[in-house]
């Protein structure tokens, strides 16, 4: 009986291109990389993690390791993209934010949120779908969309720096699994009613008067008018020199009733509390606060807040529950409205980017009765707004009852 020749079996590597090897079941080769004590360049063995029947994925696996590598090779980096983990990126991150606040911020983020879940993992193993993973996890514990979109934006801004840097070499496949429309959507709608500025400034203590004034015209945040001391107030050049922050230094111009309460805050801290450098201070408070830097005023903002609902609703208007950081919105519109320009705005406020003044732009009642006001008053003028009949009528009989008094006026005589 003739013999049969049998088929090589399924698991063979014959069909592996040339320099793969099984070693205990998973496909291995040896390729061009630096040492990792030495960073040394040399043939080592490089394990695909792939079986024998995965074939198609350890040879797109070794490419993939092949190219990044090369480009490593390329830039005379002595590090291997493919080994390196995201607490080393993490690491990178923190060490080019030279802004000390920001840092800091960013540390207790990483240490709370993102070394736990991301630390220990490769750079290069990182999809959307692991940041989808981190989303799921935050919303469980109630974190809204716009916060965890911060913390993506950190794990963003770790591989961005990397690639300058080039450790690595391409963002996560698909991205961090930023949400936009929750971005939208969250944000806060509320500002200060124009017709409500005086009232509601004449409501606070009178220490909270001057950072009120300066929130509402150049709609700084809380904490950097707070921090504000007189060396960086210039009467002379009518500005406000900003202490760099991590957008960089500002510089505002004495807008609105800004000049006249800054020279009469100074005049009282003069007169009063010489020693004391900032142009936020408690005075008519508290013997032991009186003279000191306003750091909290909770309980005299919430007594503002309840005045200014309490006159709007006896004028049929329905309440807002304002916050100080309400005012930037309040600040912008003042500019916006003003023909002020987007830079300029971002500059004076000390936006970052254009998308922030973007959603500082807001579009509430009062904007679109002034839009309706000046479109009637334009087509007035072209003749495109015909007037309503009724009122035409009314019109013309008061003309008529004018002329028919003048008449029996004149007639009389």
């Amino acid at each position: 009986m003739p013999r049969v020749k049998r088929k090589k079996p399924a698991s063979s590597n014959a069909k592996m291109p040339r320099g793969f090897y099984l070693k205990k079941g998973t496909w291995y080769k040896r390729i061009f990389k630096p040492d990792p004590e030495t960073g040394i360049w040399k043939l080592r063995a490089e394990s695909t993690s792939c079986k024998e029947h995965e074939r198609q994925q350890a040879i797109d696996y070794i490419a993939r390791r092949e190219e990044e590598l090369d480009k490593s090779k390329r830039l005379r980096i002595t590090s291997d993209p493919g080994r390196i983990t995201m607490n080393e990126l993490f690491d990178d991150l923190l060490a080019a934010v030279p802004h000390e606040p920001t840092r800091k911020n960013y540390e207790g983020v990483l240490k709370t949120h993102l070394r736990p879940f991301f630390g220990k993992r490769l750079a290069a193993d990182i999809t959307v779908d692991d940041c989808r993973e981190f989303r799921s996890q935050r919303r469980v514990l109630g974190i809204k969309d716009t916060t965890i979109n911060r913390d993506l934006s950190k794990v963003s801004k770790a591989f961005k720096i990397a690639i300058q840097r080039g450790k690595i070499h391409a963002m996560p496949p698909g991205g961090c699994d930023f949400h936009k429309r929750p971005e939208t959507e969250n944000t806060r709608r509320v500002r200060l009613p124009d017709r409500y500025y005086a009232f509601f400034r004449d409501q606070l203590h009178p220490a909270l008067r001057c950072p009120y004034i300066l929130g509402y015209n150049i709609g700084r945040r809380l904490r950097e008018i707070l921090r504000l001391q007189w060396d960086r107030v210039d009467f002379e050049e009518h500005c406000i020199y900003f202490e760099a922050t991590k957008f960089g230094a500002g510089k505002a111009p004495l807008m609105g009733e800004m000049e006249a309460a800054l020279r009469e805050q100074k005049a009282l801290r003069d007169a009063d509390y010489p020693d004391c450098p900032y142009v936020c201070f408690w005075f008519d408070y508290r013997f032991d606060k009186n003279g000191q830097q306003i750091l909290r005023f909770d309980a005299f903002w919430r007594q503002a807040v309840k005045a200014l609902g309490k006159k709007m609703k006896e004028e049929g208007l329905e309440p807002i529950e304002l916050h100080f950081h309400d005012l930037r919105r309040s600040a912008h519109y003042q500019m916006r409205k003003a023909g002020v320009d987007s830079q300029t705005r971002r500059d004076i406020m000390g936006h970052e980017s254009t998308s922030m003044d973007d959603r500082y732009t807001m579009i509430d009642d009062e904007a679109l009765d002034d839009a309706r006001r000046k479109m009637e008053a334009f087509q007035k003028e072209r003749g495109l707004l015909q007037e309503n009949p009724a009122t035409r009528l009314a019109t013309l009989r008061e003309e008529i009852t004018l002329l028919e008094k003048l008449l029996n006026k004149n007639g009389g005589s």
